[in-house]
């Protein structure tokens, strides 16, 4: 996966218009953030902190060239199966159901009630 050089060259854009614009860290001054130059191109988030994990929260894939590790770009998929309902069929404790719950809380496939659990497991196999 590659970054297409015009949504780079858009965003280092965006990112020195915005902070000349609304940020303070702009100024005429020496730090990390700006490669220790005072005239250094600031790299921090052009917004807050809210408003990036908005954005992080839905990729912008056509902005990447995608290059697959085969000719069939579904074979990713592999078997049908998943790590958990392997480990199932090898008689591990596992949740087959995690979308069934008690409480509005997110669920995810392959969440094992603990990491050490997971380990023990593996290691016995």
């Amino acid at each position: 996966m590659e970054v297409k050089q015009l949504p780079t060259t858009q965003w280092n854009e965006h990112l020195d218009n915005w902070h000349n614009k609304y940020s303070v860290w702009a100024g005429n001054c020496r730090s990390w953030y700006k490669a220790n130059r005072k005239d250094g191109r600031v790299y921090i988030w052009p917004g807050s902190m809210l408003h990036l994990l908005k954005t992080m929260k839905t990729p912008r894939f056509e902005d990447f060239n995608i290059t697959y590790r085969s000719d069939n770009v579904w074979d990713f998929l592999g078997n049908g199966r998943t790590q958990i309902e392997e480990l199932d069929e090898r008689g591990a404790d596992v949740d087959l159901a995690p979308f069934i719950r008690d409480q509005d809380v997110p669920w995810a496939i392959d969440n094992f009630s603990t990491v050490e659990a997971v380990v023990d497991w593996e290691h016995k196999l």
